[in-house]
């Protein structure tokens, strides 16, 4: 074979493993070019043309998925930002400068327009530098995760209202009433559970710790039911005054509750009972003095 033969053949081999890589390349753009469409979110490709104008940036690609855009972004294919958007402020191609200087994304401003037969819709845009010169562009729609985020936080100070009127609640549910230096009361009115009862006793220790009190009188004439569980409450809360050096008078104790406790096999030893509230402060107001 001759030497121009030769040649040929060599160039004919590379011609054609240009074009299976020029075939591969379309193949390649074509996927890149029909993900970008398909993206749920805007993509907008700048080239900056001057590095030392920030405002040389021209639109050479749009998915013209811009949400919330007033125009539409495919007929502007070509054209500066700045003759696209007159309006733009300084700042912004400063924003858009800095991501290219700095090859760090930037997350630029909320975009709230209103949008004929949608609504008002809010986008985030964020620019991503790709090489020095070139600046993507992507606008998110986040309406709904806004929506969210409000409805979030809307339920957070419900529940921060809900939370402040049941401590309120239940300080009004279990006061403490000092009657002298010495004796307090605590007027049970209503049904006592787990967490009332809770409630009950960091107010009563609290109190008796803080007024050094001698007596603490607890009276159940509100409670329309006793059981184990209220029983136990009272007898915790004597034992623990006593250990703070005071005593727990119990009053109110109607006959169908008495009969109730003695049916339970409720021990109340650690509590000094009184009939009413009347006479377990005559009780206490005595006993001070001795």
């Amino acid at each position: 074979m001759s030497n121009s033969a030769s040649d040929s053949a060599a160039l004919q081999a590379q011609i054609a493993e240009l074009q299976a890589q020029l075939a591969h390349a379309q193949r390649q753009a074509e996927l890149f070019e029909n993900l970008v469409k398909r993206l749920p979110i805007g993509i907008d490709l700048l080239q900056r043309e001057d590095p030392n104008d920030p405002t040389s940036l021209r639109l050479i690609f749009t998915n013209g998925l811009m949400p919330n855009a007033p125009i539409d972004m495919r007929l502007h294919v070509g054209k500066l930002i700045k003759d696209i958007f007159p309006d733009v402020p300084p700042m912004v191609f400063d924003r858009y400068q800095h991501a290219l200087d700095s090859g760090e994304m930037v997350h630029l401003n909320e975009l709230t327009v209103k949008v004929p037969d949608i609504g008002v819709r809010i986008a985030q845009l964020s620019a991503i530098p790709l090489t020095n010169d070139i600046l993507c562009i992507k606008v998110a729609d986040i309406t709904e995760q806004k929506q969210v985020l409000e409805a979030q936080r809307h339920m957070m100070e419900q529940q921060a209202i809900i939370n402040s009127q049941q401590e309120a609640l239940a300080d009004i549910s279990t006061p403490l009433i000092p009657i002298t230096d010495s004796v307090v009361i605590m007027p049970l009115i209503g049904a006592v559970d787990t967490r009332r009862a809770q409630q009950m006793m960091e107010t009563l220790l609290h109190g008796i710790s803080h007024m050094t009190a001698r007596f603490a009188i607890l009276d159940i004439t509100g409670v329309p039911i006793v059981d184990t569980q209220v029983a136990h409450v009272l007898i915790q809360a004597a034992q623990s005054v006593r250990l703070l050096g005071g005593q727990v008078i119990l009053t109110g104790i109607r006959p169908e509750v008495a009969q109730t406790l003695v049916g339970l096999g409720v021990n109340l030893n650690d509590l000094i009972v009184r009939g009413n509230l009347q006479s377990g402060v005559a009780y206490a107001t005595l006993e001070r003095y001795h």
